[in-house]
């Protein structure tokens, strides 16, 4: 019984150990995917299907909101974004947002 108990015990603490380096991972990604380049993002599948995952729909909603007119001149669009991070992008939105709230109607 006590081996059946110790072999619980050192799974559930690899187990533990896989979760803390999946979340640490994690966290690298999203880092990474905050801080590049919006043009760099656009042109790689991989960081873009990632955003799903890695951003919230609040921070996604906000990037849609940024690129709504790219669909009239795509490339124009991107060369003119080129050099604004996400986070930039977000920040700026949430901004916008706020201030549009605020406004007295």
């Amino acid at each position: 019984m006590s081996e059946h108990r110790s072999l619980l015990r050192k799974s559930l603490l690899l187990l533990l150990v896989l979760l803390l380096i999946a979340g640490w991972g994690g966290l690298r990604a999203r880092h990474s995917l905050l801080t590049m380049d919006i043009a760099k993002m656009n042109t790689s599948k991989p960081w873009k299907m990632a955003s799903l995952v890695l951003l919230t729909p609040d921070e996604r909603r906000q990037i849609k909101d940024f690129t709504h007119d790219k669909h009239e001149d795509w490339d124009k669009f991107f060369t003119l974004a080129s050099g604004i991070s996400i986070q930039k992008i977000i920040d700026t939105q949430s901004q916008l947002e706020q201030q549009a709230a605020n406004k007295p109607q």
